[in-house]
């Protein structure tokens, strides 16, 4: 199916939300990633890195004319639970997010756990009714709820902060490790000048702070690094390459049982090994493989060779076996 033929309003999917320490609600929430969702309706619904460019442009420009809200339970006509301030991509530019002004009762609702899942609300092809403009793939909002309609997503993570204690300074990693490099220099310059008395005493302070970000920064990279190799462990299981008995061994690097416990992944064989044919297309710079499966497939069904997207796809990897090892092992199978 064709992204060109979705002029649909759609609700994909939900994501977990976290309460941070102290129970402090988040104030930036992950709205929608890159992956292929199933609608009912309107079966495989691929959503690539230009389909959340699209939806990021779109609410920088205002094109829909109004202030987004995340509702309650995709109720956009009531009242609202919080305000979407700014919509942002991750680095990858696989993830969207958005920072978000909760109302009061919005906040006490998430603290209180009454939800505890958001869901983004879009449109494909977003046509401006007074002007008749098309804009394309467009955010309308996001609701909370507490039925998700895909399961294993990737949960938000909050607050990549170090110290929340009231009052206290909020770093990331990159900001720790500047703050470590000011307090170094400060401290070579103390070292020059120091002869004794409060100068001694300074020091010692200085050095104190040097080792308390020191361990703070290297904490914060490591849960850094927990996050992300969780996130890619979710993934690997929402795409069916992993089991979720995997995932200790995943988690502790433990690749000999890791590999053991392999077996119990059922992943379909494609049988496209050996068979000597040439590679047809190639990548241009830059262009991201999964994009580019996700266009021949779309293709295939427009073309009428294949009879829906799930067909497509594997028409493509048949027809271009050196594409599927590039995507393979973009995945990790």
């Amino acid at each position: 199916m064709s992204k060109k033929n979705l002029n649909l309003y759609v609700k994909v999917p939900a994501i977990e939300i976290k309460l941070a320490e102290k129970d402090g609600v988040p104030k930036k929430v992950q709205l929608l990633r890159v992956g292929m969702f199933n609608h009912p309706e309107h079966g495989n619904i691929p959503i690539t890195k230009e389909t959340l460019k699209k939806m990021q442009q779109n609410f920088s420009d205002k094109v829909r004319g109004i202030d987004l809200s995340i509702d309650y339970a995709h109720e956009a006509d009531k009242e609202a639970a919080a305000w979407i301030k700014n919509v942002m991509l991750d680095e990858s530019g696989n993830e969207l997010w958005a920072e978000v002004d909760w109302t009061p009762k919005g906040e006490e609702k998430i603290k209180g756990k009454e939800y505890k899942y958001i869901s983004a609300d879009f449109n494909f092809n977003y046509v401006d009714n007074e002007t008749q403009k098309k804009y394309g793939a467009t955010l309308f909002g996001a609701g909370l709820t507490n039925r998700p309609f895909v399961k294993n997503m990737n949960p938000i993570q909050l607050n990549e902060v170090v110290n929340q204690k009231p009052g206290a300074m909020t770093m990331n990693p990159e900001e720790l490790k500047a703050e470590n490099e000011m307090l170094k220099k400060k401290i070579a310059e103390l070292e020059a000048k120091i002869s004794g008395g409060d100068s001694a005493a300074k020091m010692a302070d200085m050095q104190k702070k040097l080792e308390d970000y020191a361990a703070k920064d290297k904490a914060a990279m490591e849960e850094k690094k927990l996050s992300e190799k969780k996130a890619k462990f979710d993934k690997l299981l929402s795409e069916g390459k992993t089991v979720e008995a995997q995932r200790d061994a995943f988690m502790s690097d433990d690749m000999v049982k890791f590999t053991e416990l392999a077996s119990n992944v059922n992943l379909s064989e494609k049988g496209n090994a050996g068979k000597g044919v040439e590679e047809t297309i190639k990548l241009k710079e830059g262009e991201d493989v999964q994009d580019k499966v996700i266009e021949l497939a779309n293709k295939a069904v427009a073309e009428k060779k294949a009879k829906d997207f799930d067909a497509g796809l594997h028409l493509v990897f048949s027809e271009h076996p050196d594409l599927e090892k590039k995507y393979n092992s973009t995945f990790g199978r």
